[in-house]
């Protein structure tokens, strides 16, 4: 089995993905504005994240990066599963494409770089959860990708994203089995359109809060609260340790979709879970994660 190399070491970086603002003496900034307001000037590329040359490795070239996430970035596959984390601070990367867009609350980016997990998992982590750089900008002096990788999570081949996804088309009847690879493609579309919490609208027919995110995935009918989702009716409890992607934590109050797990009993999640925030893939706290009674709903194969 390939074993990652350690990261080099960063100092601690900020929970929030504040981006830094840069400055510039006045003359060069009154000489831009000049330029940027001259006939036939190009808008500026948006800030690309601030990476480093770090030699080579396992996969090829090593780009260092930072990473700001403290329970850890998500790697995903080209499917949009999560496959693993990268630490809080400098991971490296080998190469970027671009795909579908993720966000983090007020941020968005459709860069994706090739990178090696916590977890001794190829994948893809997006940008978003880089330090430094704006709103879609890329991993910078990081190479493209050819072929080898595969395409980014919702990247064509030529890496060229595609608009925002339409809710899946169904593999399974609303109210009947469905597999658990539909419940994580069907997961991922309120995610991407940034799909926010609320208790009173409705997008694709299903309530904006945690339990109506559940049912979307589900694909039930309606949108049972979160106390008729822990009941017998739809669920039944299991381990923690039973837990596979598509299965639901929660509690009085509140559930979730768990997606897989990050280290030190972590669950990765997939949630509506308050007012001003949207749809997200979050990792929870260990205690936090502890809190919470795992269930299996009854039509899931």
């Amino acid at each position: 089995m390939l074993t990652k190399t350690t990261r080099s070491a960063a100092p601690s970086a900020p929970d929030a993905p504040r981006r830094r603002l840069r400055h510039a003496p006045i003359a060069l900034a009154l000489a831009a504005a000049a330029i940027a307001g001259s006939p036939g000037s190009a808008a500026a590329a948006p800030a690309a994240v601030p990476c480093s040359s770090a030699g080579s490795g396992a996969g090829g070239a090593h780009y260092n990066c930072g990473f700001y996430p403290a329970g850890g970035a998500p790697v995903q596959a080209a499917d949009g599963r999560t496959v693993g984390t990268l630490h809080k601070g400098t991971n490296w990367v080998i190469c970027q494409r671009t795909g579908v867009q993720a966000r983090s609350g007020a941020y968005y980016n459709n860069n994706w770089a090739w990178t090696l997990s916590d977890q001794n998992t190829w994948g893809w982590v997006n940008a978003v959860y880089a330090q430094g750089g704006d709103n879609n900008g890329a991993f910078g002096g990081v190479p493209a990708c050819g072929g080898a990788q595969g395409n980014a999570p919702g990247g064509a081949p030529g890496g060229t994203p595609p608009p925002p996804p339409p809710p899946p088309a169904s593999g399974s009847a609303v109210g009947g089995a469905i597999s658990r690879g539909e419940v994580l493609a069907r997961s991922l579309p309120w995610i991407q359109r940034g799909v926010m919490y609320s208790q009173s609208r409705y997008t694709d027919g299903y309530r904006q809060d945690c339990s109506g995110y559940i049912s979307l995935v589900w694909h039930l009918n309606g949108s049972p609260n979160s106390t008729s989702l822990r009941s017998s009716r739809y669920t039944r409890t299991i381990g923690r340790g039973e837990l596979q992607p598509g299965d639901m934590l929660g509690h009085p109050g509140h559930v979730a979709l768990f997606v897989g797990w990050a280290s030190g009993g972590r669950a990765i999640v997939r949630e509506e879970w308050d007012y001003g925030h949207p749809a997200s893939e979050r990792t929870w706290s260990a205690s936090y994660t502890r809190q919470n009674t795992a269930y299996r709903y009854h039509n899931i194969r």
